[in-house]
């Protein structure tokens, strides 16, 4: 008998204790295939054009794949890729979104399962090249990006904004100077 759960943890009493029924696609597995379904159909595809957003969805991705607790394909699709705001105004969210809704049947993955955080091996992002003489360096993950990072255009340029008392002190030393 083979039975297709959406609702991972939350019907578990009825396949594990009542049903007595064995997984089929184990957590580590789902875990491994849903990761590099999103890193090969989602992200991988706006790393060229669009280095910066890669650069995010990236590290957002990594950092929801190695904390603790629940995979939703739902969750990640309306909260992580739904809910962030472009760096460029052209790369096109809603078609991710509709990506996102395709890779469980394409790679043999469930819709829901218990995240295995030791799978994912892969590595933040740690550098990005903002102009010829600057890097920024991100030494590990940032918990929320959004709260961190900020872009700012205006008609002297695009920039970018990170919140940070150190850098805040510095820039106002040399504002003065």
């Amino acid at each position: 008998m083979v039975t297709f759960d959406v609702n991972a943890k939350v019907a578990q009493y009825w396949w594990k204790e009542f049903l007595e029924l064995d997984v089929v696609v184990q957590d580590e597995e789902n875990t491994k295939l849903a990761f590099k379904a999103i890193e090969n159909k989602i992200l991988r595809p706006i790393e060229k054009k669009y280095k910066s957003d890669f650069l995010y969805l990236w590290n957002t991705t990594i950092a929801y794949f190695r904390g603790e607790g629940e995979f939703s394909l739902e969750h990640y699709r309306d909260e992580v890729i739904g809910n962030y705001q472009p760096f460029h105004s052209d790369l096109d969210m809603e078609n991710l979104k509709l990506k996102c809704n395709d890779l469980p049947q394409s790679f043999g993955f469930d819709l829901r399962f218990n995240k295995v955080p030791g799978i994912v091996k892969n590595r933040f992002k740690k550098e990005l090249k903002l102009s010829d003489e600057i890097k920024l360096l991100i030494l590990h993950d940032v918990a929320d990006p959004s709260k961190t990072f900020k872009a700012k255009e205006d008609v002297d340029g695009k920039y970018i904004m990170i919140r940070s008392d150190l850098g805040y002190e510095f820039a106002k030393k040399n504002e003065i100077n």
